[in-house]
């Protein structure tokens, strides 16, 4: 190209390329420097080109070549244009030729929207800016630039069969050139048309009722500066100067930090403010618009690959739409759901039902799973489908707690019921414990008030009733036992115990039931016992309770022995015997409360099912445990006292 180039440059800016003086002028203000402006013209996204009106002859820069498909085979441009003209789409090319040849006729500014055709053959949407300018050496020149508005045009296309397909009016706003354009639904809800009204940004936001200005004034000015987006009910006074409800959204499309369109939905809500029942109908409707507040619109290919996806995904997902385009379904969906969901979706694919919703995991940028529900359908076209999704991962998981309550709520009652047999059955062995001893006590004292006894038989009358008065104490004292140990109210007296005095002495307490059934005691101490800490009377309790427990289920001419040894910081006292054993399903139960492994009516031993329950909790109180062992039925059983020695013996 001839001439002077910075007076080219200024020319091409001149001709229409705002976006390149707009960036020009935020980052050099007032430059005339010819390199910045060279390095402005590069960095633009728009495609610049020069032609010769006599010669017919255009100069293009790099990015001109490469937005026609060109970039690798540069000579195979065409640089001329009438063959240019050969590449415009059939429906396109009479008006935009007739556009150029009028600019070119006139001196007039060339401006017109239409298709070329790529080199790989494929259809991009071009708007085409130009003018008439002279260089520097007075020729004249034509100047201009191509912009791809392809994704433009493929938004406002969705954006308008939303408007059609539910009467939702849709906006878009170029920040840059602050350019704003409506749907014809738009138009609709304001009560006006293309004819009537032109929108810029400042008038159409003084058409919201007076209270309503500062609010859209403000979210629209987040969204400029701050790129967040909205979903806000608002009072808008239309052109017939009708009150109306809107809901009105907006999303923020950033590049680089900064928002360079803004777009979303108008929505007249009057009536469904009136009618719940209008509203549920309406939301069932719109599931299929981009509900930029809870749910994703996506759309793609009948092979599975997505070609659009709106931008609530990254909040959903963490993946942002555009890593969606291109990919399969699969590669975001759990391979299990794949399988299971892939005949489904192929009956919509096949036109075998109108649309059908599906459960899946879908994968989350952090590597995790997020359950999804999607309703999908084909598109209007029949070439692919669209579908809506919503993350209902918290809806399955409020599900799954529901169930973990009500299987709780099972097994708690379960238990109630269980503890209210055990209750019944204790009060029962109460009840008939208390009155064993009482029938041999009232009868010789009857037989005693009335002096019908000789000397001796009055003799063997008074041990009768203090032997069955005796038990009927101890009866009393375990249940006293056991409410102190509910209640937190038993008390010891803590000193430091001859633990040896301390075992004769229970065991002296139970020599006699032994020798009535000719059940061998014995003792065995392995090495030194140290003394230990605790209450001595408590302590000839839990050995009294374990000997004449065993002595009860040992038969005639068993054994039971007491061992004794240290065990480290502790001492452990065992108290073996050769008696029935334990049943391995009642081992577990063993120490607790009103258990007993015979708890009928007819059971052949009596007892309250108490004493290793106390066992348990006054071992616990001295500060060691107590553990069963027991082979099984007919195997003899042990049971285990640990209690910790004093800490002077311990140092």
């Amino acid at each position: 190209m001839e001439g002077d180039p910075l007076e080219a440059l200024r020319a091409l800016l001149d001709a229409g390329t705002s976006t390149v003086l707009g960036w020009l002028s935020r980052l050099w203000p007032g430059t005339t420097d010819s390199r910045g402006l060279e390095l402005a013209v590069r960095g633009s996204n728009d495609g610049l080109f020069v032609m010769d009106p006599a010669t017919r002859m255009i100069d293009c820069w790099p990015r001109y070549i490469e937005l026609l498909g060109y970039a690798d085979r540069p000579d195979e441009c065409p640089r001329s244009l009438d063959a240019q003209a050969n590449f415009l789409h059939p429906d396109d090319a009479a008006r935009a030729t007739a556009a150029v040849e009028h600019a070119l006729a006139t001196g007039e500014p060339f401006d017109c929207e239409y298709r070329v055709r790529r080199r790989d053959g494929a259809y991009r949407w071009f708007h085409g800016r130009g003018r008439r300018v002279v260089d520097a050496t007075g020729r004249a020149l034509f100047a201009g630039c191509l912009t791809d508005i392809s994704e433009h045009k493929r938004q406002a296309q969705l954006m308008e069969q939303s408007s059609a397909a539910a009467h939702i009016g849709g906006w878009e706003l170029d920040c840059v050139t602050r350019t704003l354009y409506w749907t014809p639904e738009t138009y609709r809800i304001h009560e006006t048309s293309p004819d009537e009204y032109v929108p810029t940004l400042e008038s159409a936001i003084g058409f919201y009722a007076r209270e309503s200005i500062p609010v859209i004034t403000e979210l629209v000015r987040r969204g400029m500066e701050e790129g967040i987006g909205w979903d806000a009910e608002l009072e808008l006074i239309t052109v017939r100067r009708r009150r109306i409800a809107v809901r009105a959204t907006g999303v923020a499309e950033r590049e680089d930090g900064r928002t360079t369109k803004l777009y979303g939905a108008f929505q007249d809500v009057t009536t469904q403010r009136r009618a719940a029942e209008a509203l549920r109908q309406s939301e069932e409707k719109l599931r299929t618009i981009l509900e930029h507040a809870s749910v994703t619109v996506f759309s793609g290919t009948v092979d599975g690959v997505f070609t659009y996806m709106s931008p609530p995904a990254q909040r959903m997902t963490g993946f942002a739409p555009a890593e969606y385009v291109g990919q399969s379904y699969a590669a975001f969906m759990h391979p299990e759901d794949v399988a299971a969901n892939h005949p489904t979706i192929e009956r919509v694919i096949r036109g075998q039902q109108a649309q059908a919703t599906v459960e899946y995991r879908a994968r989350h940028k952090s590597g995790g799973w997020r359950w999804h529900c999607a309703t999908v359908s084909r598109s209007g076209d029949g070439q692919g489908l669209i579908g809506v999704s919503k993350d209902v991962t918290a809806q399955r998981e409020a599900e799954a707690e529901r169930v973990r309550l009500l299987a709780r709520e099972q097994a708690a009652r379960a238990e109630a019921e269980e503890a209210n047999r055990l209750k019944d059955e204790f009060l029962a062995t109460v009840s008939h414990e208390l009155r064993t001893p009482l029938g041999p006590i009232i009868a010789w004292a009857d037989l005693l008030s009335e002096n019908a006894l000789a000397p001796a038989e009055a003799r063997e009358a008074l041990a009768a009733i203090r032997r069955n008065a005796r038990v009927q104490a101890r009866l009393i004292e375990d249940l006293l036992d056991v409410s102190r140990i509910t209640s937190g109210n038993l008390r010891m007296q803590v000193a430091t115990i001859d633990l040896p005095a301390v075992i004769d002495a229970a065991l002296e307490s139970v020599r006699l039931a032994a020798e009535a059934k000719s059940i061998r005691l014995t003792t065995r101490y392995e090495g030194t016992t140290a003394p230990i800490s605790g209450d001595a009377t408590r302590l000839q309790q839990i050995l009294w309770n374990l000997l004449s427990n065993a002595i009860k289920f040992t038969p005639p001419g068993g054994a039971v022995e007491v061992a004794v040894r240290p065990a480290g910081a502790r001492v452990v006292i065992e108290v073996r015997d050769t008696g029935e054993g334990i049943d391995p399903e009642f081992l577990p139960h063993v120490f607790e409360r009103f258990r007993q492994a015979d708890g009928s009516a007819t059971r052949t031993r009596g007892g309250l099912g108490l004493g290793l329950s106390i066992v348990r909790h006054l071992v616990e109180l001295h500060g060691g445990r107590v553990r069963a062992e027991s082979a099984g039925r007919a195997q003899g059983s042990t049971f285990a006292v640990e209690l910790p020695v004093t800490a002077a013996t311990r140092g």
